[in-house]
Protein backbone atom coordinates (compact mmCIF):
# COMPACT_ATOMS: atom_id res chain seq x y z
CA UNK A 1 0.00 0.00 0.00
CA UNK A 2 1.80 3.13 -1.52
CA UNK A 3 0.26 6.41 0.33
CA UNK A 4 0.38 8.98 -2.31
CA UNK A 5 -0.94 11.59 -1.18
CA UNK A 6 1.05 12.57 1.83
CA UNK A 7 4.44 10.48 -0.14
CA UNK A 8 6.53 13.41 1.36
CA UNK A 9 6.33 11.59 5.11
CA UNK A 10 8.17 8.50 5.74
CA UNK A 11 7.23 5.49 6.55
CA UNK A 12 7.85 2.04 7.95
CA UNK A 13 6.34 -1.24 7.85
CA UNK A 14 4.95 -2.99 10.90
CA UNK A 15 4.44 -6.95 10.77
CA UNK A 16 1.48 -8.49 12.55
CA UNK A 17 0.67 -12.00 12.90
CA UNK A 18 -2.81 -13.20 12.16
CA UNK A 19 -5.03 -16.40 12.69
CA UNK A 20 -6.57 -17.66 9.71
CA UNK A 21 -9.83 -19.93 9.72
CA UNK A 22 -9.51 -23.45 8.50
CA UNK A 23 -11.62 -24.51 4.94
CA UNK A 24 -13.20 -27.43 6.93
CA UNK A 25 -15.02 -26.89 10.27
CA UNK A 26 -15.45 -30.01 12.38
CA UNK A 27 -19.55 -30.52 13.40
CA UNK A 28 -18.24 -30.84 17.04
CA UNK A 29 -15.28 -31.57 19.34
CA UNK A 30 -13.56 -34.56 19.94
CA UNK A 31 -10.62 -36.64 19.45
CA UNK A 32 -8.96 -36.81 16.08
CA UNK A 33 -7.66 -39.58 15.20
CA UNK A 34 -5.02 -38.54 11.91
CA UNK A 35 -4.76 -41.85 10.04
CA UNK A 36 -2.19 -43.14 6.97
CA UNK A 37 -4.49 -45.55 5.41
CA UNK A 38 -2.43 -45.19 1.91
CA UNK A 39 -1.67 -48.14 -0.32
CA UNK A 40 1.46 -49.58 0.27
CA UNK A 41 3.92 -48.94 -2.64
CA UNK A 42 4.13 -52.79 -3.92
CA UNK A 43 -0.09 -53.04 -4.36
CA UNK A 44 -0.51 -49.51 -6.25
CA UNK A 45 0.32 -50.33 -9.83
CA UNK A 46 -1.10 -47.15 -11.02
CA UNK A 47 0.36 -46.17 -14.34
CA UNK A 48 1.07 -42.57 -13.60
CA UNK A 49 2.73 -43.46 -10.16
CA UNK A 50 6.61 -43.12 -10.67
CA UNK A 51 7.10 -45.21 -7.64
CA UNK A 52 5.56 -48.02 -9.39
CA UNK A 53 8.69 -48.15 -11.73
CA UNK A 54 11.21 -48.46 -8.96
CA UNK A 55 13.41 -51.53 -7.52
CA UNK A 56 11.63 -52.84 -4.14
CA UNK A 57 14.40 -50.95 -2.35
CA UNK A 58 13.84 -47.68 -4.21
CA UNK A 59 10.23 -48.00 -3.87
CA UNK A 60 10.94 -48.33 0.25
CA UNK A 61 12.94 -44.99 0.22
CA UNK A 62 10.66 -43.19 -1.55
CA UNK A 63 7.71 -44.06 0.44
CA UNK A 64 9.22 -43.43 3.73
CA UNK A 65 10.16 -39.74 2.45
CA UNK A 66 6.80 -39.05 1.19
CA UNK A 67 4.65 -40.55 4.16
CA UNK A 68 7.91 -39.03 6.72
CA UNK A 69 7.29 -35.61 4.76
CA UNK A 70 3.84 -35.37 4.28
CA UNK A 71 2.82 -36.06 8.24
CA UNK A 72 5.87 -33.93 9.37
CA UNK A 73 4.18 -31.16 7.02
CA UNK A 74 0.83 -32.04 8.45
CA UNK A 75 1.83 -31.55 12.25
CA UNK A 76 4.15 -28.24 11.32
CA UNK A 77 0.25 -26.60 11.43
CA UNK A 78 -1.54 -29.01 13.25
CA UNK A 79 0.96 -28.35 16.55
CA UNK A 80 0.19 -24.26 16.60
CA UNK A 81 -3.58 -24.62 16.19
CA UNK A 82 -5.53 -22.51 17.83
CA UNK A 83 -8.15 -25.44 18.58
CA UNK A 84 -6.55 -27.90 21.02
CA UNK A 85 -8.33 -30.87 19.88
CA UNK A 86 -6.67 -30.86 16.78
CA UNK A 87 -3.54 -29.58 18.61
CA UNK A 88 -4.41 -33.34 20.07
CA UNK A 89 -4.83 -35.07 17.02
CA UNK A 90 -3.32 -38.81 17.04
CA UNK A 91 -1.17 -39.84 14.43
CA UNK A 92 -1.88 -43.86 13.80
CA UNK A 93 -1.20 -45.58 10.82
CA UNK A 94 -2.99 -49.16 8.96
CA UNK A 95 -1.23 -49.40 4.87
CA UNK A 96 -3.46 -51.35 2.82
CA UNK A 97 -2.69 -54.63 0.65
CA UNK A 98 -5.97 -54.38 -0.33
CA UNK A 99 -6.55 -54.01 -4.11
CA UNK A 100 -10.15 -55.29 -4.75
CA UNK A 101 -11.72 -51.97 -3.04
CA UNK A 102 -9.39 -49.83 -4.82
CA UNK A 103 -9.56 -46.07 -3.81
CA UNK A 104 -13.27 -46.68 -2.32
CA UNK A 105 -13.91 -45.12 0.91
CA UNK A 106 -13.18 -46.91 4.03
CA UNK A 107 -16.57 -48.83 5.41
CA UNK A 108 -18.48 -48.47 8.05
CA UNK A 109 -17.96 -50.94 9.73
CA UNK A 110 -14.14 -49.91 9.27
CA UNK A 111 -14.44 -46.66 10.52
CA UNK A 112 -16.33 -47.95 13.86
CA UNK A 113 -13.44 -50.26 14.68
CA UNK A 114 -11.03 -47.23 13.91
CA UNK A 115 -13.14 -45.08 16.40
CA UNK A 116 -13.68 -47.79 18.83
CA UNK A 117 -9.97 -49.12 19.01
CA UNK A 118 -8.42 -45.62 19.20
CA UNK A 119 -11.20 -43.95 21.10
CA UNK A 120 -12.00 -41.05 17.85
CA UNK A 121 -14.99 -39.37 17.03
CA UNK A 122 -13.23 -38.09 13.38
CA UNK A 123 -10.97 -40.05 11.01
CA UNK A 124 -8.77 -37.66 8.80
CA UNK A 125 -7.67 -40.53 6.24
CA UNK A 126 -4.77 -40.13 3.71
CA UNK A 127 -6.03 -42.77 1.63
CA UNK A 128 -3.84 -42.36 -1.45
CA UNK A 129 -0.81 -40.95 -3.10
CA UNK A 130 0.90 -40.72 -6.11
CA UNK A 131 3.47 -38.77 -8.13
CA UNK A 132 5.32 -38.30 -11.26
CA UNK A 133 8.85 -36.00 -12.76
CA UNK A 134 9.41 -34.95 -15.49
CA UNK A 135 13.10 -33.27 -16.24
CA UNK A 136 14.10 -31.84 -19.39
CA UNK A 137 17.20 -29.75 -20.68
CA UNK A 138 17.27 -27.74 -23.85
CA UNK A 139 19.57 -26.04 -25.73
CA UNK A 140 18.90 -22.68 -26.47
CA UNK A 141 19.81 -19.96 -28.87
CA UNK A 142 23.92 -18.92 -29.21
CA UNK A 143 24.97 -21.69 -26.71
CA UNK A 144 22.70 -21.28 -23.80
CA UNK A 145 20.28 -23.92 -22.03
CA UNK A 146 18.00 -24.46 -19.39
CA UNK A 147 16.96 -27.50 -17.11
CA UNK A 148 13.79 -28.01 -16.08
CA UNK A 149 12.09 -30.36 -13.45
CA UNK A 150 8.59 -31.02 -12.32
CA UNK A 151 7.14 -33.02 -9.74
CA UNK A 152 3.32 -33.64 -9.54
CA UNK A 153 1.84 -34.85 -6.95
CA UNK A 154 -1.78 -36.35 -6.29
CA UNK A 155 -3.45 -36.99 -2.89
CA UNK A 156 -6.66 -38.10 -1.82
CA UNK A 157 -8.03 -37.44 1.95
CA UNK A 158 -11.07 -38.23 3.34
CA UNK A 159 -12.80 -36.96 6.89
CA UNK A 160 -15.28 -39.71 8.98
CA UNK A 161 -17.63 -39.37 11.89
CA UNK A 162 -18.15 -42.46 14.27
CA UNK A 163 -21.01 -43.48 12.15
CA UNK A 164 -18.66 -43.82 8.72
CA UNK A 165 -20.19 -40.71 6.79
CA UNK A 166 -18.04 -39.02 5.07
CA UNK A 167 -18.23 -35.14 5.98
CA UNK A 168 -15.09 -34.08 3.74
CA UNK A 169 -13.21 -35.36 0.56
CA UNK A 170 -10.41 -33.76 -0.94
CA UNK A 171 -8.25 -34.36 -3.72
CA UNK A 172 -4.94 -32.72 -3.89
CA UNK A 173 -3.36 -32.21 -7.07
CA UNK A 174 -0.34 -29.54 -7.56
CA UNK A 175 2.86 -29.43 -9.65
CA UNK A 176 6.29 -27.71 -8.81
CA UNK A 177 8.53 -26.52 -10.22
CA UNK A 178 12.28 -26.42 -10.62
CA UNK A 179 15.06 -24.73 -13.16
CA UNK A 180 18.14 -24.15 -13.63
CA UNK A 181 20.25 -22.14 -16.50
CA UNK A 182 23.95 -20.77 -16.70
CA UNK A 183 22.87 -17.83 -14.32
CA UNK A 184 21.12 -19.36 -11.80
CA UNK A 185 23.17 -19.97 -8.72
CA UNK A 186 21.66 -23.03 -7.71
CA UNK A 187 21.02 -26.49 -9.31
CA UNK A 188 18.68 -28.26 -9.89
CA UNK A 189 17.12 -30.40 -6.75
CA UNK A 190 18.06 -34.21 -6.97
CA UNK A 191 14.66 -36.11 -7.02
CA UNK A 192 14.67 -37.45 -3.19
CA UNK A 193 14.82 -33.87 -2.57
CA UNK A 194 12.27 -32.77 -4.93
CA UNK A 195 10.20 -35.19 -3.53
CA UNK A 196 10.66 -34.17 0.04
CA UNK A 197 9.57 -30.54 -0.40
CA UNK A 198 6.23 -31.53 -2.56
CA UNK A 199 4.84 -33.50 0.16
CA UNK A 200 5.92 -31.28 3.25
CA UNK A 201 4.23 -28.53 1.16
CA UNK A 202 1.08 -31.42 0.45
CA UNK A 203 0.78 -31.75 4.38
CA UNK A 204 1.19 -28.68 5.11
CA UNK A 205 -1.59 -27.25 2.50
CA UNK A 206 -3.86 -30.11 4.16
CA UNK A 207 -3.48 -29.55 7.66
CA UNK A 208 -4.24 -25.71 6.82
CA UNK A 209 -7.58 -27.14 4.96
CA UNK A 210 -8.93 -29.02 8.50
CA UNK A 211 -7.32 -25.94 10.92
CA UNK A 212 -6.74 -22.90 11.93
CA UNK A 213 -3.84 -21.68 11.02
CA UNK A 214 -0.48 -18.50 11.64
CA UNK A 215 0.61 -15.92 8.48
CA UNK A 216 2.13 -12.72 8.95
CA UNK A 217 1.31 -9.61 6.81
CA UNK A 218 2.37 -6.46 7.06
CA UNK A 219 0.78 -2.90 7.51
CA UNK A 220 2.70 0.14 6.53
CA UNK A 221 2.24 2.92 8.90
CA UNK A 222 3.28 6.77 9.28
CA UNK A 223 6.99 7.74 10.93
CA UNK A 224 6.34 10.63 13.38
CA UNK A 225 8.79 11.79 16.06
CA UNK A 226 8.85 14.51 18.50
CA UNK A 227 11.64 16.07 19.69
CA UNK A 228 13.39 13.40 18.23
CA UNK A 229 11.67 10.53 20.10
CA UNK A 230 10.19 8.02 17.74
CA UNK A 231 6.34 7.76 18.76
CA UNK A 232 5.01 6.30 15.92
CA UNK A 233 3.15 3.41 17.40
CA UNK A 234 3.16 4.98 21.40
CA UNK A 235 -0.73 5.03 21.55
CA UNK A 236 -0.86 8.09 24.13
CA UNK A 237 1.51 10.44 22.22
CA UNK A 238 -0.71 9.21 18.77
CA UNK A 239 -4.24 10.43 21.26
CA UNK A 240 -2.45 13.44 21.60
CA UNK A 241 -1.36 13.91 18.28
CA UNK A 242 -5.16 12.62 16.58
CA UNK A 243 -6.95 16.69 16.75
CA UNK A 244 -3.79 18.18 16.16
CA UNK A 245 -4.20 21.64 14.34
CA UNK A 246 -2.03 20.52 11.52
CA UNK A 247 -4.41 18.20 9.52
CA UNK A 248 -1.48 15.92 8.15
CA UNK A 249 -0.47 15.59 11.53
CA UNK A 250 -3.60 14.43 12.95
CA UNK A 251 -4.51 12.32 10.04
CA UNK A 252 -1.46 10.25 9.92
CA UNK A 253 -1.60 10.26 14.00
CA UNK A 254 -5.22 8.53 13.44
CA UNK A 255 -3.90 6.18 10.83
CA UNK A 256 -1.12 4.21 12.95
CA UNK A 257 -3.88 4.38 15.85
CA UNK A 258 -5.55 2.42 13.40
CA UNK A 259 -2.64 0.48 12.11
CA UNK A 260 -1.67 -0.17 16.39
CA UNK A 261 -4.98 -0.96 17.13
CA UNK A 262 -5.06 -4.25 14.32
CA UNK A 263 -1.87 -4.93 15.77
CA UNK A 264 -3.09 -5.66 18.96
CA UNK A 265 -6.22 -7.66 17.09
CA UNK A 266 -8.68 -4.98 18.21
CA UNK A 267 -10.43 -5.05 14.25
CA UNK A 268 -13.30 -3.01 15.05
CA UNK A 269 -11.08 -0.15 17.01
CA UNK A 270 -8.88 -0.09 13.58
CA UNK A 271 -11.89 0.35 11.51
CA UNK A 272 -12.93 3.33 13.52
CA UNK A 273 -9.82 5.12 13.87
CA UNK A 274 -9.78 4.58 9.69
CA UNK A 275 -13.07 6.39 9.47
CA UNK A 276 -11.63 9.39 11.93
CA UNK A 277 -8.63 9.37 9.29
CA UNK A 278 -10.74 10.08 6.33
CA UNK A 279 -12.65 12.34 7.69
CA UNK A 280 -9.71 14.51 7.76
CA UNK A 281 -7.83 13.80 4.41
CA UNK A 282 -10.09 11.10 1.97
CA UNK A 283 -7.20 8.93 0.47
CA UNK A 284 -7.98 5.70 -1.68
CA UNK A 285 -5.44 4.23 0.39
CA UNK A 286 -8.13 4.69 3.55
CA UNK A 287 -10.49 2.82 1.89
CA UNK A 288 -8.34 0.25 0.71
CA UNK A 289 -6.97 -0.68 3.86
CA UNK A 290 -11.13 -0.79 5.17
CA UNK A 291 -11.42 -3.24 2.92
CA UNK A 292 -8.86 -5.05 4.11
CA UNK A 293 -10.02 -4.97 7.44
CA UNK A 294 -13.96 -5.73 6.47
CA UNK A 295 -12.38 -9.04 5.12
CA UNK A 296 -10.66 -9.62 8.52
CA UNK A 297 -13.91 -8.79 10.34
CA UNK A 298 -15.72 -11.05 8.13
CA UNK A 299 -12.97 -13.84 8.53
CA UNK A 300 -13.24 -13.39 11.99
CA UNK A 301 -16.96 -14.91 12.35
CA UNK A 302 -15.67 -18.09 10.84
CA UNK A 303 -12.74 -18.06 13.10
CA UNK A 304 -14.58 -17.64 16.34
CA UNK A 305 -17.20 -20.00 15.51
CA UNK A 306 -13.76 -22.59 15.03
CA UNK A 307 -12.80 -21.27 18.36
CA UNK A 308 -15.69 -21.67 20.45
CA UNK A 309 -15.30 -25.44 19.99
CA UNK A 310 -12.55 -24.52 22.74
CA UNK A 311 -14.95 -23.89 25.02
Amino acid sequence: MVLISVSCAPTNWLNIDTINPATFTFPDTGKIVILNASYLPEVNQTKTNLITKFTPKEQLIYDTIIITHIFNGLFSVLNESTNFYIQEADYQEIRTRDTSNFLNPISAKGIDFLCNTYDGSFIVALEYFDFNRVAQKNILSYGSWQSNLEVSRRLVWRIYNKTGEILDQYIDTDTLYWYENIETTEPLPELTDAVREAFYFAGDLYAKRISTYWTELSRQYFLISINGEDVSLEREQLIALKDNKKKRQAFKARYNLAVLSESEDKLEEANSWLKEAYKIIQLEEVVYYQKKLETRLETRKIIDIQSMQNK
